[in-house]
């Protein structure tokens, strides 16, 4: 069975990940599968690390405050996979157990089929397939299938053929050596044909056509999007502002994006800063940071922003704040550490 081959060589060539244990653990798997998805696994490496040094065990996550689960978070993206984490352990915590099948992982907040798949075939064994993005691409080109792999007919025949491959006995191996083909050698371009356990099977590589597969898309025309942001600096420290719950990046804090008259502050505008520059799907955003000198005035909540506060430049990293802030943070850092100092 082919299933052998990608096991064979899995044992040989699997990466050493922390969540790879010799005995699985659901809690690690879990949190691993959030944080891979859409992310690439030397990104997560070290939030993963500090997750787990702060979270534990499921209690932990469970009793710890969202705003400190999001500090954790920021800078990984995608802040609803923190948010529904975040509730499923409250409702794992509560229940005193992990879930034992795919079917009850399906039920928490944010675990759809991959991820339910994922976790029970890797923490349970339970013999159960997985389709992400590695996986279609590997199968599209094994079995040389054409055609969208998000319309329904082509989606449930690539989770049939999924199904059939897994075999009994290593379940949770197998999937993982499925996606780690996919990462590592059945990759999007340049393919690594030539090591590949599926070689000689594979129909995409027999008929020399494997860039055909899976069938390219239409590429989205992409957004441009111009926004700013006001640093605003008084007494060593910088105006931060909290979104609310029904906003695009709920309750993180910003560097607020909009002028010091609109948050009813009087200040002093002082320079640009470098255009940052961030990409979420379609949209490619260039975000120009202004460096304002407080002068006088209060923020008050509006229709973006319900609280704010003042902290020093250290205090940053401490804050669950997106991307694009991170890369603000970081410039701004860098320029604090090379100024010479006062003799």
């Amino acid at each position: 069975m082919i299933s052998n081959l990608l096991l064979r060589w899995y044992d040989k060539n699997r990466r050493a990940l922390p969540w790879r244990l010799q005995k699985p653990d659901p809690y690690k798997t879990w949190i691993s599968e959030m944080m891979l998805q859409q992310t690439q696994v030397e990104t997560v490496l070290p939030y993963f690390a500090r997750f787990m040094r702060e979270f534990p065990t499921v209690a932990d996550l469970a009793k710890a405050p969202e705003a400190e689960v999001l500090k954790n978070w920021s800078g990984l993206g995608y802040y609803a996979r923190a948010r529904n984490l975040h509730k499923a352990a409250k409702i794992v915590a509560k229940k005193g157990t992990f879930p034992s099948a795919m079917v009850e992982w399906l039920e928490l907040p944010g675990i759809g089929a991959y991820s339910a798949g994922a976790i029970a075939s890797i923490a349970l064994g339970e013999k159960v397939p997985v389709v992400d993005g590695n996986v279609i691409r590997v199968l599209t080109r094994l079995f040389a299938l054409q055609g969208d792999p998000k319309s329904k007919p082509l989606k449930e025949k690539l989770w049939r053929l999924a199904g059939e491959l897994v075999p009994a006995n290593r379940p949770g191996d197998f999937n993982q050596a499925l996606m780690e083909l996919g990462a590592l050698v059945c990759t999007p371009k340049d393919p690594k044909c030539g090591v590949c356990p599926w070689q000689k099977e594979c129909k995409a590589r027999l008929a020399g056509n494997v860039a055909l597969y899976p069938t390219p898309k239409e590429k989205t025309p992409s957004q441009k999007v111009l926004i700013m942001a006001s640093l605003i600096q008084k007494n060593g420290a910088y105006l931060l502002a909290r979104r609310g719950e029904k906003k695009h990046l709920q309750s993180m804090w910003e560097f607020p994006q909009m002028l010091p008259e609109a948050l009813q502050i009087k200040a002093k505008r002082e320079k640009s800063l470098p255009i940052v520059h961030h990409a979420i799907m379609n949209r490619r955003i260039q975000l120009t940071p202004h460096l304002y000198k407080y002068v006088s005035g209060k923020p008050k909540p509006n229709g973006c922003y319900v609280d704010y506060c003042w902290i020093s430049l250290r205090e940053l990293r401490n804050y669950p704040t997106s991307s694009m802030n991170h890369k603000i943070i970081k410039d701004i850092s860098s320029k604090e550490n090379r100024r010479p100092k006062a003799l």
